[in-house]
């Protein structure tokens, strides 16, 4: 609890790795600017502009 993770020593043979993911928050946050993108008619540049700036497929890409 509070600690953003389950507890390893509850689970017999588990070791835990991050990963470099990002926590919970960020991912989020990158999710609604992605939708919001999604959701407004923009211009092909905007929307590619937009997409970068969201970080969503560099959340991906290491979640992946």
């Amino acid at each position: 609890m509070n600690g953003g993770y389950e507890n390893t020593a509850n689970y017999q043979r588990t070791e835990l790795f991050f990963c470099n993911i990002q926590n919970i928050h960020q991912v989020r946050d990158s999710y609604k600017k992605l939708t919001e993108i999604c959701m407004k008619n923009k211009s092909e540049s905007a929307i590619l502009s937009g997409l970068d700036g969201s970080q969503w497929f560099q959340h991906i890409q290491t979640i992946l």
